[in-house]
C-alpha cells in the first residue's frame, strides 16, 4: 500500500491551538498528541490558525471562517500543494486559481454554508413544475426572449 501526503484545509467551529502548553477551549486531548506544524495568530480573516500534522496529512484549523481559494493562502502556512499528492478545500465552487494548479479534482456537494445540492435546502413556495425539484416535467422553452425594448 503506497502512502499519500496531503494537505487539507478545514473550517472549525472551535480553538485548536495550544496555549501555553495546553489545550484551548473546545479541543480533545488527542489533538494535543499530534504534531503541530505552525501556528499563526490574529489572521484578519481566519482569526488564529493552526496547522497540524498527523502521519502524512497536514490540516489547517481556524478559529473564524476562512476560505482557501488561492494557492498563496496555503503557501502562506508552510504548504505547497504541488508538493503533495493531495489537496482537500472546503469550498463550493473551484476557483480558477486552484483548477490551474490541479492535477486533477473532485468536487463533493456536502452541506454547509454553500451547499450546492439545491434540492436538498429545502425550498418552498417555488412554482411547480421547476427544474431539478421536478426532474419528471416536460422540457422547458428555452429559446431566448427579449424584454424591456
Amino acid at each position: 500500500m503506497r502512502s499519500l501526503a496531503a494537505s487539507v484545509a478545514v473550517k472549525a467551529p472551535t480553538w485548536i491551538l495550544p496555549s501555553a502548553g495546553r489545550l484551548a477551549r473546545g479541543t480533545r486531548q488527542s489533538l494535543f498528541e499530534e504534531r503541530w506544524f505552525g501556528v499563526h495568530r490574529g489572521d484578519p480573516v481566519g482569526g488564529d490558525i493552526a496547522v497540524i500534522a498527523s502521519g502524512g496529512v497536514r490540516a489547517i484549523l481556524t478559529t473564524r471562517r476562512k476560505p482557501y481559494h488561492f494557492v498563496r493562502d496555503l503557501e502562506a502556512l508552510g504548504l505547497d500543494p504541488a508538493r503533495h499528492d493531495l489537496t482537500v478545500v472546503k469550498i463550493g465552487y473551484l476557483v480558477p486559481d486552484l483548477f490551474a494548479a490541479a492535477k486533477g479534482w473532485v468536487i463533493a456537494l456536502t452541506p454547509g454554508g454553500v451547499d450546492q445540492d439545491i434540492v436538498r435546502l429545502g425550498h418552498a413556495r417555488l412554482l411547480r413544475p421547476i427544474y431539478p425539484f421536478d426532474p419528471d416535467m416536460a422540457a422547458p422553452n428555452l429559446a431566448p426572449e427579449l424584454l424591456g425594448r
